[in-house]
């Protein structure tokens, strides 16, 4: 991290054997959702790329502002420089996030993947990124948790938003602060339903973040209920 202006690197060696001695508690799920999470938060949601032709779904994706960044966040930035002999891709990913003091979440098995003679150098974020490009990954950060995903894996899902609009959708998705998630939202106000294309764990945490801002049924609204076969007024 950086100190007085200055970044100092932090240099690590891997044998093949691995790092002996390192231990770490195993990536947990994402904590309850509740609305007061990051509430404080500036956060701006990143204008969505343009479609190249009508069948194409837009990718929208959010990341934390320049300034107010929680702490967690900041821990991405950490300066990482790394010598790997060879190395199970599942163990580097874990002992990088490690390094910057985060927790990491494998959704797919990758002790297969082997990392073999290379030099890791720059930010947290860009070796994740340059990882994903070499092994087809996808990552998205939140709170002090890394989740990582076979970008192949991406599916559609369907669901309902009830009265909820798409502008409140992509706002409460910004402010929740899912950093580097990308994912294809498509937001039908007049069927009341969204469609999302995604990983499956980072479509289920949209998910839930949509369903805490559905409206809960209003109170004193005429409801008709059958008994028995007939028709009556609830209350009666």
């Amino acid at each position: 991290m950086a100190r007085n202006g200055y970044r100092l690197p932090i240099l690590v060696f891997f044998a093949s054997l691995g790092m002996a001695g390192w231990s770490g508690d195993r990536a947990e799920a994402f904590l309850p959702l509740t609305h007061g999470d990051h509430g404080t938060t500036q956060t701006r949601p990143v204008t969505p790329e343009q479609p190249g032709d009508a069948g194409e779904k837009p990718i929208v994706r959010f990341n934390q502002a320049d300034t107010h960044t929680p702490p967690h966040h900041e821990k991405l930035t950490t300066d990482i420089l790394m010598h790997v002999t060879e190395r199970p891709l599942a163990d580097l990913l874990n002992d990088l996030a490690r390094i910057a003091g985060l927790r990491m979440r494998l959704n797919d098995r990758l002790e297969r993947e082997i990392v073999s003679r290379q030099r890791l150098e720059g930010t947290l974020e860009e070796i994740l990124d340059g990882l994903g490009a070499d092994f087809n990954l996808v990552w998205f950060a939140e709170r002090d948790l890394i989740d990582i995903a076979r970008a192949d894996t991406a599916t559609v899902k369907t669901f309902q938003i009830g009265r909820t609009s798409d502008r409140q959708i992509r706002d409460a998705i910004a402010r929740f602060g899912l950093v580097n998630a990308d994912f294809a939202l498509e937001v039908d106000e007049s069927n009341g339903i969204a469609r999302v294309f995604a990983p499956p764990r980072l479509s289920a945490r949209i998910e839930s973040i949509i369903v805490g801002l559905r409206a809960p049924v209003e109170i004193d609204t005429p409801v008709e209920v059958i008994r028995f076969g007939q028709r009556a007024r609830s209350g009666e």
